[in-house]
């Protein structure tokens, strides 16, 4: 029995714990948008990696003044564990709208000051810790967003939960789309010095505007009906009780979020280096296969988040999870071989990431009551990618080098997670019966 009079335990709560009747999807689009957002940020910060080391971080070696722009990156990456717990601990007092409103306030205010802030070169190093500052602030607001979404749909999609978190996904991968297309755009219209002074800055502008309309349609988003039925009975310390009465489910969500996490990182981070400096495919036909991946990776996960609600949630994952345990070595192998199109490729890899995405969230939010579920989603989610997101490129190179480079040797990574998320799905069921 839990501290709470008369409060029982997660597993014997959720029958009660969702709207039945579901909602809009229009409704769970709008909780969805940060997601959009921070697509967008994550793959403009790498497309623009280079012209942000020469305004904020003139070291005179190209290569240092990258590595301090990637350690920059991280930094805002590493924040969002920070900025998500302290989301998710008003997210569950005071409810889930009023912090969704405040995190995408945040999370647009700096990305435009990112965009306008003054270069070294015009003062000094105000300008490198002026940067740096709103990098951590934009990387504590976005800590807030996608486990607020997750939270939200939990509550708010019914009997339509693997489409709603379908949905969440794939306008996250939009946003890395729309990224791609502005920097098209940008690159095509400036000349070549115009793009490195101004080009970065546009697109900074340009999402933080983006965010502000955002926000603005979000005004419409009522509070979750679950939260309203319990927030009588909510502790004041919700971290705490997740801590205290939730280590097993802790132990599975991250279990589980590692191959998102891996999966995320060899896509969106690890691939296009490797593809282009090891395999030596050329820029254009890489970014076009990285292009194909993530919009195939938007398409699929919607269709797989529908087709899980009319079979199983939890066999869709452990499908997705086998696929890639199976598959990850005949694709580097592939890759490495040049004997298949990457545009294939990119397409299978969709598929594998459209089956574990669209359903491990459905299991990640169901396994924490109302009560306490933003704290427990923000903290499994954030810490999560920040482990496995953040070191798999790592893992993978290391893996590369001490294999004497065997090409398929960063394989590996993926197979190992996907294995422990596999493992960990057949024990998501004593705490999520009626997924």
């Amino acid at each position: 029995m839990n501290k709470l009079t008369g409060v029982l335990p997660a597993a014997a709560m959720e029958v009660e714990q969702t709207d039945g009747r579901g909602k809009s999807l229009r409704v769970i689009v709008l909780a969805s948008l940060g997601g959009a957002l921070e697509g967008y940020d994550y793959l403009l910060y790498g497309l623009f990696a280079s012209y942000i080391s020469a305004a904020f971080f003139p070291t005179g070696n190209a290569v240092t003044s990258l590595a301090s722009t990637f350690a920059v990156y991280a930094s805002g990456y590493f924040v969002r564990p920070i900025g998500g717990l302290v989301m998710a601990h008003f997210g569950d007092i005071v409810g889930r709208r009023k912090i969704f409103l405040v995190s995408m306030l945040v999370v647009s205010l700096a990305t435009i000051a990112m965009g306008l802030m003054p270069s070294y070169e015009s003062v000094g190093m105000g300008a490198t810790i002026g940067f740096v500052l709103l990098r951590v602030v934009q990387g504590f607001g976005v800590g807030g967003e996608v486990a607020g979404a997750i939270t939200y749909a939990a509550e708010s999609a019914g009997k339509r939960l693997g489409l709603a978190c379908g949905v969440l996904f794939g306008i996250g991968c939009a946003g890395s789309v729309f990224a791609s297309t502005v920097n098209v755009f940008l690159q095509t219209l400036l000349p070549a010095r115009l793009a490195e002074l101004y080009a970065w800055r546009v697109a900074f502008v340009i999402g933080g505007l983006l965010g502000f309309v955002f926000l603005w349609t979000r005004r419409y988003l009522s509070e979750s009906a679950a939260f309203e039925r319990v927030k009588v009975v909510r502790e004041t310390t919700p971290f705490a009780e997740v801590m205290r009465d939730y280590k097993p489910q802790i132990v599975l969500a991250l279990s589980m979020i590692s191959v998102v996490g891996t999966y995320n990182a060899f896509l969106l981070a690890y691939l296009p280096a490797y593809l282009i400096r090891v395999l030596h495919y050329s820029g254009a036909e890489t970014a076009a296969g990285v292009g194909v991946g993530i919009t195939s990776l938007a398409i699929f996960v919607i269709g797989m988040g529908a087709l899980a609600d009319a079979t199983s949630r939890k066999w869709m994952f452990r499908l997705g999870a086998l696929c890639m345990t199976a598959g990850a070595w005949p694709m580097f192998h592939a890759l490495a071989t040049h004997h298949v199109s990457l545009t294939v490729l990119f397409i299978l890899y969709g598929i594998f990431g459209g089956m574990t995405h669209s359903s491990f969230v459905a299991m990640l939010a169901k396994l924490f009551p109302t009560r306490v579920r933003f704290t427990g989603v923000a903290f499994c989610y954030n810490i999560g990618l920040a482990v496995f997101q953040g070191l798999t490129p790592i893992m993978a190179t290391l893996l590369l080098l001490r294999s004497g480079h065997s090409l398929e040797a960063p394989a590996f990574v993926l197979i190992g997670t996907a294995c422990v998320a596999l493992a960990a799905s057949f024990f998501v069921h004593r705490f999520t019966p009626h997924l």
